[in-house]
C-alpha cells in the first residue's frame, strides 16, 4: 500500500503521517516513511532526537549522490539513474522499526525541473511508490507543489488533511482537483481540529465543498501541542489520546480499503 498525506501547513499532515507509519508497523508491515516537505521533521515526529534528525542530509541536497547517479557535467546527466538501494543505503530506523528516507524538495522556477538532482528525485520516489514491496507513507510538502511534479501519481490513497477554516478548506479541495487526473485510486479528506459536538453538523457540508468523502475526524486535543512543544511524539505523549485512537480507526479503514 502507498499512502501520501497532503494538506496546508500545519494541518497536523505529518502528525498523521507519522503516527500512521508506526502504528502501521505495529501491525507487523514493513513500513517506508518518506519525507518530501522542504522542511522536514518526519523524523522527529517518528521519535528520533532533533540532534540526529538534523544530521540527515536531504537526498536532494546529497550532491555527492546526485553526481554518482546523474552525472550533470556539461548538462549531460542519466534521466533514469540507479535508486534501487537508496532507501537501504539512507534510510534511518525509527520508533516501531520504521524506515524514514528524507528526501526534501528540489526548489526549481516552474514545474518542469530537469536538473540532476531532480531527475534522481523523480526516479526514485517513482520506484518507491510502483515497485518498493512494502507500505510506503509520503509526507508531502505543505500546499500545492508537489501536485504539479506528479508526485503522489499512482499512489493509492491521498490523504487530504484539513482544518475547518476558509484558507485549509480551499487549499483542500484545490488539492483534491489537482489530484483526480493523476490516477490516484482514492483520495479522502481528514478533518482536523474539529470541536466536540462539529462533527455530524460539519461533515457533510465538508465532502459537498471539497468534493471528497471524509474518512475520519480528529478533534481538538491539546495534548497533541503538548507533545510538539516537548518534541515528543504523540503517539509516546499520550497513547490513548483521541487523536491517537481516530488515527488508528484511519489505519483500519486504510486497510478495508
Amino acid at each position: 500500500m502507498k499512502i501520501a498525506v497532503s494538506g496546508k501547513g500545519g494541518v497536523g499532515k505529518t502528525t498523521v503521517a507519522a503516527t500512521l507509519s508506526r502504528l502501521l508497523a505495529r501491525d507487523n508491515f514493513k513500513v517506508l516513511a518518506v519525507d518530501v516537505d522542504s522542511n522536514p521533521n518526519l523524523g522527529i515526529a517518528l521519535g528520533l532526537s532533533p540532534e540526529k534528525a538534523n544530521d540527515i542530509v536531504p537526498i536532494c541536497e546529497n550532491h555527492e549522490l546526485i553526481h554518482e547517479r546523474v552525472g550533470g557535467e556539461g548538462g549531460i546527466y542519466k534521466l533514469n539513474p540507479k535508486v534501487e538501494d537508496i532507501a537501504t543505503k539512507f534510510g534511518v530506523t525509527t520508533e516501531d522499526d520504521v524506515n524514514l528516507l528524507v528526501v526534501g524538495t528540489v526548489r526549481v522556477a516552474g514545474t518542469g525541473c530537469m536538473c540532476p538532482a531532480g531527475a534522481l528525485i523523480k526516479a526514485l520516489l517513482r520506484k518507491l511508490v510502483l515497485e518498493k514491496d512494502e507500505v510506503v507513507v509520503l509526507d508531502l510538502e505543505a500546499g500545492l507543489e508537489h501536485l504539479g511534479r506528479g508526485i503522489v501519481k499512482n499512489v493509492d490513497v491521498l490523504l487530504v488533511v484539513f482544518e475547518p477554516n476558509v484558507k485549509s478548506i480551499i487549499t483542500a479541495k484545490r488539492i483534491a482537483e489537482l489530484a483526480k487526473p493523476l490516477g490516484v485510486k482514492k483520495i479522502v479528506g481528514i478533518v482536523n481540529k474539529l470541536l466536540n459536538g462539529e462533527e455530524k453538523e460539519k461533515i457533510q457540508s465538508f465532502e459537498k465543498e471539497i468534493g471528497i468523502p471524509i474518512l475520519i475526524t480528529l478533534n481538538y486535543d491539546p495534548s497533541v501541542f503538548e507533545a510538539d512543544s516537548k518534541g515528543i511524539p504523540l503517539l509516546d505523549y499520550y497513547p490513548s489520546s483521541k487523536v491517537v485512537k481516530a488515527i488508528n480507526e484511519l489505519k483500519n479503514e486504510l486497510l478495508k480499503l
